[in-house]
């Protein structure tokens, strides 16, 4: 079994038909890629069809979607509404934060609430939260 092949079903096409109607080509043409190799825009979106989420970015090796769930490298699923929500969960975060203002006070601080979060994406990894 060759690479475009494996891809092929891992996409979800059983047999050289219907990847050849999906990338609107011949089963000819399928069989040659088979053979041969596949042009690297056709391996990209077999890639995309398959939900592998890699060909973004090497960070997103694993993750994939399903049934419209993202789910993690570490099969943890993520809804959409679990997005939309991320903003506030951060905004929670930061509005309870132990003041200095008020040292050995636990409650929350309206000085701090949000004023100095700093969220770090460079990082090699998942997006980091610092409070500095």
């Amino acid at each position: 079994m060759t690479n475009f092949t494996y891809l092929r079903l891992l996409a979800g096409f059983p047999d050289r038909k219907s990847a050849a109607s999906f990338c609107g080509v011949s089963e000819r043409t399928v069989r040659n890629w088979e053979k041969h190799g596949a042009p690297k825009a056709i391996v990209k979106l077999m890639t995309m069809a398959s939900s592998d989420l890699s060909w973004i970015d090497k960070r997103w090796q694993g993750f994939r979607f399903y049934k419209g769930t993202l789910i993690t490298d570490t099969n943890y699923p993520i809804y959409p509404g679990d997005l939309r929500a991320f903003p506030y969960l951060v905004q929670t975060a930061k509005a309870q934060r132990p003041c200095d203002a008020f040292p050995g006070q636990t409650n929350v601080c309206p000085l701090k609430a949000c004023s100095d979060l700093i969220i770090d994406d460079d990082s090699q990894t998942d997006v980091n939260v610092v409070f500095p």
